[in-house]
């Protein structure tokens, strides 16, 4: 139950601050399949009746972590907004690099990887496009 109650503080985190993967993070303390099995299940009711404690200690760590992940990020932003923005980035930056060394050890042909970089490349046009967009008032 703690467990679960852990799960739902890091995956609200990991919501929060881009440049986390809550999926890394619970693959790696073991407690994914559980989450998915919980996540299938949402419309099997034998199943949230016997798994109850799990479905309610993970609402609840994901209702607490929230407010204290928004807490936290609000007092970091106002205290050090370079330093915590440079924080961010840097997360941001290691999850691709982190991306693309995964891809590479994958056996992914030629035209896969050439249409992801397009689509990439297509991502960041559209975002760098909208983010110019100038709204009037």
């Amino acid at each position: 139950m703690i467990i679960m109650f852990i799960t739902g503080l890091i995956e609200i985190f990991t919501m929060i601050i881009p440049g986390i993967s809550g999926t890394a993070i619970m693959i790696n303390i073991g407690i994914y399949d559980t989450v998915m099995d919980m996540i299938s299940n949402l419309l099997n009711i034998d199943y949230i009746l016997m798994n109850s404690y799990l479905y309610i200690s993970y609402f609840l760590g994901i209702v607490i972590g929230g407010v204290l992940t928004l807490k936290i990020v609000k007092y970091l932003f106002e205290k050090f907004d370079n330093q915590f923005s440079y924080v961010v980035f840097a997360l941001m930056a290691s999850s691709l690099v982190l991306i693309f060394i995964n891809t590479l050890s994958k056996n992914y042909t030629l035209s896969t990887i050439i249409i992801s970089l397009f689509i990439l490349l297509l991502g960041y046009n559209i975002s760098y496009r909208l983010s110019n967009i100038k709204i009037n008032k």
